[in-house]
Formats: C-alpha cells, structure tokens, sequence
C-alpha cells in the first residue's frame, strides 16, 4: 500500500447554504483534508462554481479557522478580492485550490472564498495580516497562478472594516 502524500497543512472546505439566514448559520463544512488524496477524493464530490445558483460561496480554510471576517484568525487580516466574469470560475478556482494546498502561497493566508454571484464571480484570498509586503504577496501570486495582467484591478479589504462597515458582532468566547 503506498503512503499518502501529506499536505503542508490540513484543510477544510466550505460551502454556503444558499437560504435567508445570518451567514454564521448557513456555514456548511464539505470535507476535511490533510493529503492529496484526501483533497482529490472531496474535490471531485463538490460541485463547481459554474453548477451553483448565485449566492453560493466556496471555501477552503486551514482546519480550525471559519471562513468568517471576526474568526479570532481572521479579524486581524483581510481579504485580496478578484472580480471574475462568468466561465472563468471554475478554472480559477480549481488554479488556486491547487496553489493553497500546494504550499504556494505564504503562511499568512488562511483561505480562499470563492462566491457565485448573479453578474460576475468574486474570488477572495483571506490572510491574516494587514501588511503591505504581505498583502502585494499575496497579489503577485493570485496573478502567477491565475494568469492574470499586471494591471488587473484588485482589492484589499480589512476584516475589521468589513465589520464595522457592516455592523457584525465578533464572536465571543465559549466559556
């Protein structure tokens, strides 16, 4: 029997239920994943960006951190953002699934979301610092891995921002 190949860190996928509820509820986890078989074996049982109605947000995030702005591994980074149009999703998300559990990117990013949405598709790299050389890393190798042009218009957005923008409670501590 051969020995699996180990990944550089485990990994859960995420996906949204797509009803009318706080996003905390809607949270589905879809596999946990910690070798390359593990990661093909879940992968190839979820559907596709493109086989989703809109409103739908796929995930992967290191084990233990939730795809949530006010995870305590969260709130202290922020988010790289990529708008897509319609037909590039699926290999875009499959391009960075791939870099993610490939070690590509640094030790900084927690995961990437990938959301459906009705006009165009939103692609997101969620790390958990707030620095400038981090974040133009994280850019630099969405470009790398994506194929994309230098001058593709990104956005960064702070998790702290989003949440008081948006008015979200930080989740508190079982005690």
């Amino acid at each position: 029997m051969k020995k699996p190949h180990l990944l550089n860190r485990k990994w859960s996928f995420w996906v949204t239920k797509c009803v009318e509820t706080e996003y905390h509820d809607r949270l589905e986890q879809a596999g946990h994943v910690q070798t390359v078989e593990d990661f093909w074996n879940v992968y190839l049982h979820l559907r596709r960006p493109s086989e989703h109605a809109d409103k739908v947000d796929l995930c992967l995030f290191q084990e233990g951190i939730s795809p949530e702005w006010e995870d305590e591994s969260n709130i202290n980074g922020g988010r790289v953002t990529v708008r897509l149009r319609k037909g590039y999703g699926d290999i875009c998300f499959e391009k960075l699934l791939l870099g993610l559990v490939g070690g590509v990117f640094n030790s900084t990013v927690c995961g990437i979301v990938f959301c459906v949405r009705k006009v165009d598709d939103v692609l997101t790299v969620w790390n958990n610092t707030t620095d400038t050389e981090e974040v133009e890393n994280v850019k630099k190798t969405m470009l790398l891995l994506l194929d994309l042009k230098d001058d593709s218009p990104f956005e960064y957005r702070t998790h702290l921002s989003s949440i008081k923008k948006l008015g979200v409670q930080p989740q508190k501590e079982a005690v």
